[in-house]
C-alpha cells in the first residue's frame, strides 16, 4: 500500500520547527520496519509565503526558503513542502484556501507528487488545511482518505458530518477528542482512538513506589512555557506545610520568571531546576520521584503523562487536556482546573496524605493503565488502521 501523509507537525529547517514532535516520523519508521511492502510518503504543510512576506519576519523568511526549495531531507524521507495561505479564525475559509493552494498556487509540484507516490491512501493529520488539502487530492484521483481528529472545531466536524469532506476513517489521540467526534452520529462508527505509544525504557517491571523517607518528591517534565502553568504549581506548592522537593525538567523562556517566583514564594531552596535532558535521560530522573505534575492547557495528549505512569508515577494533570477521561481520578492520578492554584494545591495535599499503602497501589494502578500503550500493541493498530 502507498501512504501519502499531509501533515504540519515534522521537525524542519524552519526556526520554529526544529524542535518539533517527531512522533509521527517515529511511528513511520517503525510501520517501514515491519511492514517494508507499505510505501510512505509526505507532503509538508507549512503558512504560505511569498518574497514580499520574506521581508517582514524571520519565520516568513523561512517559510518562504523552504517552500521556494519544494523538499527537504529527514531520516532517508524526501519530504515535499507546500505552503496554504491562512490566518487566525479562518475556518469557514480553510476549504477556499486549500483549494488555492491544490488549483494555483501548487497545482504542477502535487499532481508531480501524487504521479511519483501514486497513493492508495492519504492521511491527512489534522483538521484545517491538511484535511481540506487531502479532500482536494482525494476528489480528483478518487483515493480512500482518513483524517487524525487534531485542532477539532465545529465548521470541521460538520463538513465530516455532511460529507463535504469525506473520510472513511477518524483517528483520535485521546479521549476528549474520541467523544466530541462519537456525540455527532454519522461520525460515530468512524472514529478510532489510538493514542502515542511509550518507549520500552520508562516500563518498570518492579514495585515503583518508592518513599523512604517523609520527604516528597515531584517532578515536571516539558518546555517552559506559559500554557504548562508551572507558576500555578509554585504558588500551590508555597502552601503546602509537609516538606517536599520539586523537580523542573526542561528548557524555555518562562526559566527566570519561574526562578524568581520561587524565590518570592520562599521555596527556592526546595525546586531544583535541570534544564533540557535528553529523552532517554528523562526517564532515568523521572524514577527518582513520586509524582509527577503537569497541568498543561491545551494538551492534546501529554505522552510525558503516560511515560511517567509506566515509570510507576501517578500523575496530576488539567481538566479538560488530552488525558482527561483516560485516567481515572484518584485511581491514577487527579485532574485539576489548571486556572486554580488552590485545586492544583488539594491535588497534592491528597496525595501527600494518602497512607504508604495507597501510594503504592495508586503506582500500580499507574502501570497497569499504560500498559496497552507498548510500540508493538501501537503499531498493530495502526496497520489495522490502515488496511481494513
Amino acid at each position: 500500500m502507498n501512504i501519502l501523509h499531509i501533515t504540519s507537525v515534522l521537525p524542519a529547517p524552519v526556526s520554529n520547527k526544529k524542535d518539533e514532535n517527531d512522533i509521527l516520523l517515529r511511528l513511520t519508521n517503525e510501520l517501514i520496519t515491519n511492514w517494508p511492502d507499505d510505501n510512505h510518503s509526505f507532503i509538508f504543510v507549512i503558512p504560505y509565503s511569498n518574497l514580499f512576506l520574506s521581508k517582514l519576519k524571520r519565520k516568513w523568511k523561512d517559510y518562504f526558503s523552504l517552500i521556494k526549495a519544494g523538499q527537504y531531507s529527514l531520516n532517508n524521507l524526501t519530504i515535499h513542502v507546500v505552503g496554504v495561505p491562512g490566518f487566525k479564525g479562518d475556518s469557514a475559509l480553510r476549504p477556499f484556501f486549500a483549494k488555492l493552494a491544490y488549483n494555483v498556487l501548487y497545482r504542477k509540484r502535487i499532481r508531480k507528487i501524487a504521479d511519483q507516490v501514486r497513493p492508495d491512501l492519504i492521511h491527512a493529520h489534522n483538521m484545517i488545511h491538511n484535511m481540506e488539502l487531502a479532500e482536494c487530492l482525494r476528489r480528483e484521483n478518487n483515493l480512500r482518505m482518513v483524517v487524525t481528529a487534531r485542532n477539532i472545531n465545529k465548521h470541521a466536524l460538520s463538513r465530516l458530518r455532511n460529507r463535504k469532506v469525506r473520510a472513511e476513517k477518524i483517528l483520535t489521540l485521546n479521549r476528549l477528542n474520541t467523544n466530541r467526534c462519537e456525540n455527532i452520529p454519522e461520525l460515530k462508527e468512524k472514529v478510532v482512538m489510538i493514542p502515542h505509544p511509550i518507549d520500552e525504557v520508562f516500563f518498570q517491571k518492579n514495585n515503583s513506589f518508592r518513599k523512604l523517607d517523609n520527604i516528597h518528591s515531584l517532578v515536571s517534565v516539558g518546555k517552559l512555557i506559559k500554557l504548562k502553568n508551572l507558576d500555578k504549581v509554585i504558588q500551590a506548592l508555597a502552601n503546602i506545610e509537609i516538606d517536599f522537593t520539586y523537580t523542573i525538567i526542561g528548557e524555555g523562556p518562562e526559566r527566570i520568571h519561574l526562578q524568581q517566583l520561587a524565590s518570592m514564594c520562599g521555596i527556592n531552596e526546595k525546586i531544583k531546576f535541570l534544564g533540557f535532558l535528553p529523552h532517554d535521560k528523562v526517564n532515568q530522573e523521572i524514577l527518582k520521584h513520586d509524582i509527577m505534575i503537569l497541568p498543561s492547557y491545551p494538551e492534546t495528549l501529554g505522552r510525558v503523562y503516560f511515560e511517567a505512569m509506566a515509570s510507576g508515577l501517578p500523575v496530576i494533570a488539567a481538566k479538560e487536556s488530552g488525558i482527561d477521561g483516560m485516567i481515572e481520578e484518584n485511581v491514577q492520578g487527579f485532574m485539576v482546573n489548571h486556572r486554580s492554584v488552590e485545586e492544583i494545591t488539594n491535588a497534592i495535599r491528597k496525595y501527600f496524605y494518602l497512607s504508604d499503602q495507597e501510594k503504592r497501589t495508586m503506582s500500580e494502578s499507574a502501570k497497569l493503565f499504560v500498559g496497552e500503550f507498548t510500540w508493538e500493541l501501537t503499531l498493530n493498530k495502526y496497520y489495522k488502521f490502515y488496511h481494513t
